[in-house]
């Protein structure tokens, strides 16, 4: 169905009063408008042209390993190119998604109807579109129950503090069952959530005839991270709010405590906008400035400037801040490898879930939150696996899973 053809017949659904189902017809005209705006940008045609022109490229050149200069150039704007119309199709297709999940809540379609429509689709899209639809079938009862969300019918989890729980478990559920489907060649979808909030299991999921149920969970890697997140969510909301009509690039190199950032953020603010307006007015100079109790120091680079702002003696911020740019908050951190804290998070979680009786049938899916960016992740499963004595999962589960964002990696059955 075209996208316009649904927002013109969703008009006669919806009335004037309180209706929880008037935001996700907002939602739906928010998302017909940038689908146009997608619409001129984007076509399959204009990608395949680029990828065809790329190939060609290539193919007059007898040796790749010796490319001059303006070959390299000319592929190099290809292949950005290219990425740009994968990111514009990747977003009209979401659209898509959400347009037609938003279709089949207000007209109050049920689950076999909502398959009926979409019968002779492929497995993924009505695994995508069947998700959504229950996803934003929640939200209507939570709104319905006078609770507020950020993200109504959005299908967006969102930071960590203002999430609702739910939210984080229908992105877990999304992403998760075509990288089981991938892996076991089972085709399960999306059935029914529990009539009870925080009801064992999650999810039902069925294939055919056969249903199992998904429980998901969540391992931080400390009783802290919850906290931390929740501050670092604070604190780069207030910048890009505040600096978002700014032209120049941010990006946080270190951060010791997401807290103290946090608690210190007016002075912070001060110190880049202090920065920002003497680079502006071509006054910056490598030097030392004070700030409501904060040390901030500048050291001119070539290409940008880096930036230390000390909050105490063990806390020091670096920054490096990229001018002339269209404002963009961006994190580059260095960690060490550190499976240990990753392992033992998600062993407790198993042991944690195991207590909720969800049934034998059941499948565990569990989503490491760790701030290491390059914990190698098979090296994670083995450990816990090595540790399997410590596990309360002989009776509980059919299957356990760790599902990180790019792929699923079977924990149990070992």
């Amino acid at each position: 169905m075209n996208p316009i053809e649904i927002l013109k017949d969703l008009s006669t659904v919806i009335d004037g009063k309180f209706d929880p189902l008037s935001k996700a017809y907002i939602h739906a005209e928010d998302l017909l408008e940038r689908y146009n705006e997608l619409s001129l940008s984007y076509s399959e045609l204009s990608l395949h042209q680029l990828k065809s022109k790329s190939k060609q490229v290539l193919e007059k050149q007898k040796d790749i390993t010796t490319l001059p200069a303006s070959t390299i150039t000319k592929l190099s704007l290809l292949n950005k190119q290219i990425t740009e119309q994968k990111v514009l199709r990747k977003e009209k297709r979401e659209i898509e998604y959400q347009l037609l999940a938003l279709y089949f809540l207000i007209r109050g379609y049920q689950r076999v109807k909502v398959l009926e429509v979409l019968k002779g689709e492929s497995w993924i899209v009505q695994h995508h579109i069947l998700v959504r639809w229950g996803w934003m079938c929640f939200h209507k009862q939570y709104i319905q129950d006078k609770r507020k969300s950020r993200y109504p019918y959005q299908c967006l989890a969102g930071p960590w503090s203002t999430r609702v729980t739910e939210d984080k478990e229908f992105e877990v559920l999304c992403r998760f069952l075509p990288y089981y489907q991938q892996q076991t060649q089972q085709f399960y979808l999306y059935y029914k959530r529990p009539a009870q909030r925080h009801s064992a299991p999650d999810f039902e999921i069925i294939n055919k005839s056969t249903t199992m149920g998904l429980e998901v969970t969540i391992a931080p890697q400390s009783k802290a991270y919850g906290k931390k997140s929740t501050d670092k969510s604070k604190f780069t909301a207030y910048l890009n709010t505040h600096f978002s009509q700014h032209l120049f690039q941010l990006t946080l190199k270190k951060v010791v405590s997401w807290h103290e950032a946090h608690k210190h953020r007016d002075a912070i603010r001060k110190c880049l906008d202090l920065i920002h307006i003497l680079h502006t007015a071509k006054r910056l100079q490598n030097d030392t400035y004070s700030f409501d109790g904060l040390i901030c120091r500048v050291a001119k680079q070539e290409t940008y400037t880096k930036l230390f702002i000390v909050i105490n003696k063990t806390n020091t911020m670096v920054f490096h801040i990229v001018h002339r740019q269209n404002w963009t908050l961006l994190e580059d951190f260095s960690y060490k490898k550190n499976r240990r804290l990753c392992v033992e998070a998600i062993i407790k979680s198993i042991n944690r879930k195991a207590l909720t009786h969800p049934g034998k049938k059941s499948l565990l899916v569990i989503e490491p939150n760790t701030e290491f960016q390059d914990i190698d992740y098979d090296k994670v499963v083995k450990e816990v696996k090595e540790r399997k004595k410590e596990l309360k999962i002989s009776t509980q589960f059919k299957e356990i899973w760790l599902c990180t964002e790019k792929r699923a990696l079977k924990v149990y059955p070992y």
